[in-house]
């Protein structure tokens, strides 16, 4: 794959692959170049093993700080630095048209080595075995991008009181504000004892919504559903992994009013089939991401995946022929659309300090033409949601 800079007078090759052996203890020398800035590095096991996930190549590409040096921050000061270069790192790799599933892999792995860093700085090694970090949202289904709310939670051994993590976890979010992750608005965070408990108190919670299925509980499972482990005693969290899985199993009268939320945003589309905006305005986000994200999740919920993130339990349900071939195809491709359009809108909006959101009267024809094909597939898959669940008479 060919780079070149921004100025167009420095191109570069970039290799894309993947190392047949496990790294030396060293890690693989590698050069990141981004931008006609190089800097030596090594590929270290952890970050291996993040970026592993799933059949695509590696994609390598770092400058000017390198955020390998996340796994070397010897304090919050320098691991703060690695943060801040994060977002710049996105914005030229999709400037210079790298393929946003890469890009989303790639900040993935950075992000959860940032955190399970941050984690070891915080906390003594005495601890950290005996709870398990969580991320949920965006993050914890490998798709976050550029900096988002903070949404995680702690699962705690039987012995490690909650008082003393809660402490922990109050440093925690702190430093993850200074780092740039702002607080969740709706509470998700470790820091608040309903998202920091121990292992039993967790699962008599999803035992409680098999038996009552209230909507708080419903909501509460849907964010659980997300859940990824980065730090920690990792073996903590497979409990409720099995439980999550086999849901379906005792709670199936009450994926329909999971799946119910998929549907609550209209698709903005007029009658016609045109876009349907305000003030040249169009909310991506609700008309678009939101019911491919939580439809996927409740179906890969009710079949008992374990996959991770939008794109893998799209392809999973393709495959078990829950999802047409054609429908999942086009899903995939309209999902990785609407991510796109985002993303340069937010890029844009740092970069002149306009408000974000998709502003379509300045998209190209073909961009047009393509956000209303998208969004035509989400309208056709919220009809093949409301069929599987029931939901054509609510």
């Amino acid at each position: 794959m060919d780079l070149d800079s921004v100025d167009g007078q420095r191109h570069y090759r970039l290799w894309l692959g993947r190392p047949l052996q496990a790294p030396p203890a060293a890690g693989y020398p590698v050069v990141w170049m981004l931008d006609g800035n190089a800097a030596v590095g090594a590929l270290d096991e952890s970050t291996l093993r993040r970026l592993a996930d799933g059949d695509a190549p590696l994609l390598v590409a770092i400058g000017y700080r390198t955020p390998l040096r996340i796994a070397r921050a010897d304090d919050l000061g320098d691991l703060r630095r690695c943060a801040e270069t994060l977002d710049t790192l996105i914005a030229t790799l999709a400037g210079n048209g790298i393929r946003l599933r890469f890009i989303m892999q790639l900040v993935s792995a950075l992000n959860e080595q940032l955190l399970e860093r941050l984690f070891e700085l915080l906390l003594p090694p005495t601890l950290r075995g005996r709870c398990c970090l969580l991320v949920m949202g965006s993050e914890g289904r490998g798709e976050q991008l550029l900096k988002t709310d903070q949404d995680n939670a702690l699962v705690l051994a039987d012995d490690l009181p909650q008082e003393q993590a809660l402490a922990m976890m109050q440093r925690f979010s702190a430093a993850l504000l200074e780092f740039g992750y702002p607080p969740c608005p709706g509470g998700v965070m470790a820091s608040r004892p309903e998202w920091c408990k121990p292992l039993a108190a967790w699962q008599a919670e999803l035992r409680g919504t098999l038996l009552e299925g209230k909507p708080e509980q419903l909501l509460r499972l849907s964010i659980l559903a997300d859940a990824w482990p980065v730090a920690g005693n990792l073996q903590l969290f497979e409990p409720l992994r099995r439980q999550l899985r086999g849901f379906a199993d005792g709670g199936e009268r009450w994926l329909a009013d999971i799946a119910a939320a998929a549907l609550q945003f209209d698709t903005p589309l007029t009658f016609l089939g045109q876009l349907k905006t305000q003030d040249a305005r169009l909310d991506l986000k609700r008309g678009g991401i939101f019911p491919i994200v939580h439809g996927i999740r409740t179906l890969a919920l009710r079949e008992g995946l374990e996959t991770r993130g939008t794109l893998a339990r799209i392809e999973a349900l393709k495959r078990h022929k829950v999802l047409e071939a054609r429908l999942a195809d086009d899903l995939s491709e309209s999902f990785e659309l609407f991510l796109q359009l985002r993303l340069t809108r937010q890029l844009a909006g740092q970069r002149d300090g306009r408000q974000q959101g998709l502003d379509v009267s300045g998209m190209s024809r073909h961009d047009r033409d393509m956000l209303r094909y998208g969004l035509h597939v989400v309208k056709k898959f919220k009809q093949s949601v409301a069929r599987q669940f029931h939901l054509e008479t609510r």
